[in-house]
């Protein structure tokens, strides 16, 4: 039987067979996971042709998210079932990393949304609408927090990481909440700081808006006038003869996650009520 002598490929020439350069054949010969078939009396390194199904191996568990390490590891070992084991392990953390990306992608989409409609919203112009029920993740404010800028950023700082405890990806749009009591207040204090969480979110922190009829109003400005947008506000309440029934929600439309300059900020302000109709 005649047998054809296989093809020796020189590190050039099998680097563009395979799609690569001859550095990424050289590392992988140095840390031992693809050695060339054959090296020559004057340091040249050959392949052959079944070698492109060892680096198409290699190339596929790279893409799976293996490192070069596990791949070592695995080319050492040599046992299937461990391999298989491996690669189930893989494929669950591919299943959440998608999960990860389709969340990042909601996040984006809604940020994209809630801006847009701040951009276009008529601004100081209060109104009585309809809104749905929502579920907040909600982490209370010291008092003494709630007019400093490094109060503020201490709160933000404890909020982001109940996010992470909570798994929130999504923590757009992030506002406050002002208690119904402090309402009357030409500059009320935050009671809490939120995130709109997802509705199936449990726990301690979550805190449900109630659905309902809201006096609203969308105003654009730094928060240092905020208190004239809330005056605005409850003067339009009461030339309408309504009464706050709950605590009040301050939503940051746009802020520092979507413009640097503070006078561009829009400020959405929520206070539940009973309608005149």
């Amino acid at each position: 039987m005649n047998v054809q002598k296989e093809r020796q490929f020189t590190t050039g020439a099998f680097a563009k067979l395979c799609g690569t350069t001859k550095e990424t054949l050289f590392h992988y010969d140095e840390i031992g996971i693809l050695k060339p078939a054959f090296v020559a009396k004057n340091g040249y390194r050959f392949y052959t042709s079944a070698q492109f199904f060892d680096f198409d191996f290699i190339r596929v568990l790279k893409q799976a998210g293996c490192s070069l390490a596990e791949i070592s590891a695995l080319l050492t070992q040599n046992d299937t079932a461990q391999f298989l084991n491996f690669l189930e392990e893989k494929q669950q953390a591919i299943a959440h990393q998608r999960r990860h990306l389709e969340q990042m992608e909601q996040m984006l989409a809604h940020t994209i949304t809630y801006t847009q409609q701040a951009l276009t919203a008529p601004y100081d112009r209060p109104e009585v609408v309809w809104e749905e029920e929502e579920s907040l993740l909600a982490l209370p404010i010291d008092p003494k927090d709630s007019f400093s800028s490094d109060g503020i950023a201490r709160h933000i700082s404890r909020h982001l990481e109940l996010c992470e405890e909570y798994q929130l990806l999504e923590r757009f749009p992030m506002g406050s909440i002002i208690k119904k009591e402090d309402l009357y207040l030409p500059d009320p204090p935050d009671s809490f700081f939120f995130s709109r969480a997802t509705p199936d979110m449990q726990g301690p922190h979550i805190h449900i808006k109630p659905s309902g009829y809201y006096a609203s109003m969308t105003h654009q400005g730094s928060y240092e006038t905020f208190p004239q947008a809330h005056q605005m506000l409850m003067d339009f309440l009461h030339q309408q003869q309504l009464s706050p029934i709950g605590d009040g929600y301050v939503y940051d439309l746009v802020s520092y996650l979507t413009c640097g300059h503070q006078e561009h900020f829009v400020l959405k302000l929520s206070i539940p009520v009973y309608p005149n109709i």
